[in-house]
């Protein structure tokens, strides 16, 4: 039996039978009394297989109960947070309505789902009950009962910034179930983004702001549900003077955590810095609430409110006020209109002013109208408006929508979708929409662009596809790479003939030199040589890319400094990480340089890209060398696990070549490790570094047509192998066997 904690009476084991403590008076019970009693008891906190063991009450109920937390295990492993919470939910009403257990489950649910305080209400249900020593003994999700509830109790406390109770959480947790690979990883990991808090804390305090951004991004890649630190991230863009940052930053954080005013209050300050007035006023007006008696916020808001009033006298698109019914009915009487209705002398009716407004500038097409409810009475008897603030939309004076306030998004979506575009647009045929004739494209241009990709010693798999002494690979997330900017793969197999190869190179507009490990032997004198036939290429005036990377970038370093132990150990392996970029970079015909400037903001403060390597180059020892510094210049720098600094990215001066010691092709198409960045940006990241270089090889002079050298020798010609399953390094690799000859060539 459960018992609610309490402060004022001693916790009492859950049966008083053999071996238990009782409370005087309590009658101990019989053998056959204890295992009938303790098999409903336990049944009710979800633990079915313990009950089996017990006198077995209701084999239907019990079967379903088993089904539920079966379904509950199936959405969480696929983090299919809604179903999970359901089901969770069924379970609990499903003669469990007192398992701690599940109540966490829905907690954790509600958390995934940025419910907060629906995830606060679960698991402090949760943990009003005292877990009997059966239910301590059963598992859920691989971890024991109380671990779990421990586990995400940490979570939660974690999102509200309750950073302490979080570690006594989590490391209860672990000691309760140290065998739990979940537990621990969530303890190590939690150590880990206390430790970024810490450390961007301190670069905060002592001015350090941009250091401080990168800290912060460095432990949101590790927990990107910390509300803490989006909200501190936050404080240094706005002490650098990046407002849209420090917005975008605080909108984060109040996804995860709503009520958190201090983000509210930086979201707020950003939008009066960016003189977005409308977002300032809806913002300090819900602060006015929260914090009534605060004087800044009153005075913000008060100032906010005068210049939205301003802007919007200045705004050639001000929404006409009608006061008169007969001129009302003439304004929605021909074609599409939206009317406001509302005490616009009440402050609060600015915000939504301004949304009309915004809203009458983008759609021409539509009439926009307000109407003061309290001194037009006439037209609001007349529509019937008893509640205010309302909006209705008309067409040809008929009413088609009708609603109460709505966000700006949603009154757009409204409009467009009653409004603009309706149902009836949809049924028109092509010529009726009079489309625009296309525009020629640049002859200058090849659209149809081949890139050949160098093949590596062995199976990308250790052996374990195929352990062949002479076979090669091409990891399959590079040839999708140079796919997903438009452009078809030709392998380049480095153990071919030379003759071959020179021939492949001929039908290829650009060259791809992949991660890997070889960096002596045959591999690199073949490398070598087709770094010669590039710059070859390119001397006699043929444009004719490279793009070299991970292992490409350190055999460049090799070959132009003709020095083959120039390069330096760093301990990057499996570790995603922000870029730095050099002083006074010109983007401008850089691989970076199609960038947008927000989101190369953030390759400096989050962890966009993936690095994993062993050996790389300082930007002291690349300069140190002549012929380095001669070919390349340095366009970005990032920090290994212990704080030493490498160059990651670098352009040659004077060919179309670029090296980048990072992957961007595993954002895209790599699962394999748990640090490769898979976020929105790590995957613009990159899209744009593929854009850059098949754009380059557009460039190429070599327009060969479509002949059958060219298809016989694709990679179509060949299918991929799937490594996920044998613990390769690559979800799936193609394998090539040296061939004499090639008819086809």
């Amino acid at each position: 039996m459960s018992k609610q904690r309490s402060n004022d009476i001693e916790m009492i084991p859950e049966i008083y039978g053999y071996g238990s403590i009782m409370p005087f008076g309590a009658m101990q019970r019989t053998n056959a009394e204890e295992l009938n009693t303790q098999a409903n008891e336990i049944k009710g906190l979800g633990q079915v297989e313990n009950a089996r063991k017990g006198q077995k009450p209701d084999q239907a109920k019990l079967q379903a109960m088993e089904e539920h937390i079966s379904k509950c295990a199936d959405a969480r492993r696929s983090k299919n947070w809604v179903t999970m919470l359901i089901i969770a939910a069924e379970a609990t009403t499903s003669e469990a309505d007192a398992s701690p257990k599940l109540f966490a489950c829905q907690a954790e649910a509600h958390l995934k789902l940025y419910k907060l305080k629906d995830a606060e209400l679960w698991i402090r249900k949760a943990r009003t009950y005292e877990l009997s020593a059966t239910e301590c003994r059963s598992k859920i999700f691989g971890m024991l009962s109380e671990a779990y509830i421990l586990f995400v109790q940490a979570q939660i406390d974690s999102c509200l910034g309750k950073f302490d109770d979080a570690f006594i959480a989590i490391e209860r947790a672990a000691q309760i179930d140290i065998q739990s690979a979940e537990v621990t990883g969530k303890l190590k990991n939690m150590r880990l983004v206390d430790k970024a808090r810490t450390h961007g804390n301190e670069h905060f305090n002592s001015k350090r702001y941009r250091q401080a951004c990168s800290v912060y991004g460095e432990g949101l890649f590790l927990d990107f549900s910390n509300s803490v630190l989006y909200h501190n991230r936050a404080n240094c863009w706005f002490k650098l003077g990046e407002w849209e940052e420090s917005r975008a930053d605080s909108i984060r954080a109040l996804v995860i955590r709503p009520q958190y005013t201090k983000a509210l209050y930086r979201k707020a300050a950003s939008s009066i810095k960016l003189e977005r007035w409308a977002d300032a006023v809806s913002d300090y007006e819900f602060l006015r609430q929260q914090l009534p008696s605060n004087k800044v916020v009153a005075e913000n808001l008060s100032y906010a409110r005068a210049e939205l009033r301003k802007s919007r006298r200045k705004g050639n698109f001000m929404v006409k006020l009608v006061s008169d019914l007969d001129k009302f009915r003439a304004a929605i009487a021909s074609g599409p209109s939206v009317v406001y209705f509302d005490e616009l002398s009440n402050p609060e009716s600015t915000w939504m002013s301004y949304i009309m407004d915004t809203l009458n500038a983008e759609y021409p097409s539509v009439t926009f109208l307000e109407v003061d409810v309290k001194q037009s009475p006439a037209i609001a008897t007349a529509e019937k408006i008893k509640v205010a603030p309302r909006i209705k939309l008309y067409n040809n004076g008929s009413r088609v929508a009708e609603t109460v306030m709505l966000t700006p998004d949603s009154l757009e979506l409204l409009i467009k979708n009653t409004l603009v575009f309706p149902p009836s647009w949809f049924g028109l045929i092509e010529s009726q929409l009079n489309f625009p004739s296309c525009p020629a494209t640049d002859p200058a241009l090849n659209y149809r662009p081949v890139i050949g990709i160098v093949s590596h010693p062995g199976d990308g798999a250790s052996g374990r596809l195929n352990n062949a002494s002479d076979v090669s690979y091409i990891a399959a997330s590079y040839v999708k790479f140079a796919e997903m900017a438009g452009a078809r793969v030709i392998p380049i197999i480095y153990t071919e003939p030379p003759e071959i190869i020179n021939q492949k190179l001929n039908l290829v507009n650009g060259i791809i030199f992949t991660g890997g490990w070889s960096k002596k032997g045959l591999y690199f004198e073949v490398v070598k040589g087709i770094f010669e036939k590039v710059l070859e290429k390119n001397d006699a005036g043929e444009h004719f890319p490279l793009l070299a990377i991970c292992l490409g970038f350190e055999l460049l370093t090799m070959i132009i400094s003709k020095d083959n132990n120039i390069l330096e150990e760093f301990s990057a392996l499996h570790q995603a990480s922000t870029v730095q970029f050099v002083e006074n970079i010109k983007f401008e015909g850089t691989v970076f340089g199609r960038f947008p400037p927000v989101l190369l903001k953030k390759m400096t403060t989050h962890c966009l890209v993936m690095q994993n390597h062993r050996f790389g180059i300082s930007p002291e020892r690349l300069q140190a060398n002549n012929d380095l510094c001669g070919f390349f210049k340095i366009l970005t720098t990032s920090v290994d696990k212990k704080n030493k600094v490498y160059v990651s990215s670098v352009q040659a001066q004077h060919y179309p070549i670029t090296a980048l010691q990072w992957h961007p092709e595993k954002n895209v198409f790599e699962w394999g490790s748990s640090q490769i960045p898979h976020t929105e940006d790590a995957i613009q990241v990159s899209q744009h570094v593929a854009n850059y270089f098949i754009s380059e090889a557009r460039k190429s002079s070599n327009n060969k047509p479509a002949t059958s050298k060219v298809l016989d020798n694709l990679i179509y010609n060949y299918s991929p192998s799937y490594a996920g399953k044998v613990r390769g390094s690559f979800e799936e690799v193609y394998l090539f066997t040296p061939r004499p000859t090639l008819s086809s060539l």
